[in-house]
């Protein structure tokens, strides 16, 4: 296992050897999320899970949009000579993957999006990001606490405790600035839902039956339409950490 930084300063982690597995977190995350799973894949894979910018502790450089953020990783695979890739999105980390995909359709041989949609945010979720980047503002703190245990389903929140406030503890080195531009892209950034359906069987979605961010019956739609695959757990917007056993089967399969 190798950890680095490239030159324009995201950190990455690699495991394993193999065909290329990227791996990005979703908004207040970081790299780390992956690791149970990556010890798995890498048997496999060569996974390369990537801080997005602004988070793990990183500031956001020049990024302003989606489409920045995917030019960041892009860059930081190009410093590894990766040019051809899986990638695996959760959350945010699925709306940079869909961008990536749409600027370099050649690149990119499997999607997946874990708790993510290819759909445009609604005129209600707008607003409310809107409201959010105000809080954020007047105490990001208390934006961190708020956000990250709804997250998850309210039994899981009761019996791991411990997960929740390890996620609080690492979003709590993000500068507010960073959490207001990953706000701002995530509102503006346009539906890709024509770039998820280009991938037919090679576009996979794992949804969250409890997931309160995302419309679960939107994306069965959407799947029947592209003719791409889905699954539905068990469990809210934290699959990977909520329902990884399952996680793990459905994406050693789809990859495999």
């Amino acid at each position: 296992m190798r950890k680095s930084k490239n030159p324009e300063g995201l950190f990455y982690t690699i495991k394993g050897n193999g065909p290329a597995l990227v791996l990005l977190h979703g908004f207040l995350e970081d790299k780390s999320m992956w690791n149970e799973l990556t010890d798995h894949l890498s048997e496999f894979r060569t996974t390369i899970a990537i801080d997005l910018p602004g988070h793990g502790g990183l500031g956001t450089g020049d990024v302003v949009t989606i489409e920045d953020y995917g030019e960041r990783i892009v860059e930081c695979l190009a410093d590894l000579d990766i040019d051809s890739f899986e990638i695996i999105g959760h959350s945010m980390g699925g709306y940079v993957a869909l961008a990536i995909a749409e600027a370099y359709p050649k690149n990119v041989t499997k999607m997946v999006l874990l708790n993510s949609t290819p759909f445009a945010d609604s005129d209600e979720r707008k607003q409310k990001r809107q409201q959010a980047i105000g809080v954020i503002e007047n105490n990001p703190q208390l934006f961190i606490k708020t956000v990250i245990p709804n997250l998850f389903t309210w039994s899981f929140r009761k019996s791991h405790p411990e997960i929740v406030n390890e996620l609080i503890q690492k979003a709590s080195r993000m500068k507010a600035k960073s959490i207001i531009t990953a706000t701002l892209a995530m509102k503006n950034r346009p539906g890709r839902t024509s770039v998820f359906n280009s991938f037919e069987k090679n576009g996979l979605i794992i949804a969250g039956r409890e997931d309160n961010l995302v419309d679960v019956n939107q994306l069965v739609a959407l799947s029947k339409e592209g003719n791409n695959q889905i699954e539905i757990i068990n469990g809210g917007h934290m699959l990977a950490f909520e329902s990884i056993d399952k996680v793990r089967i459905f994406l050693t399969n789809f990859i495999l």
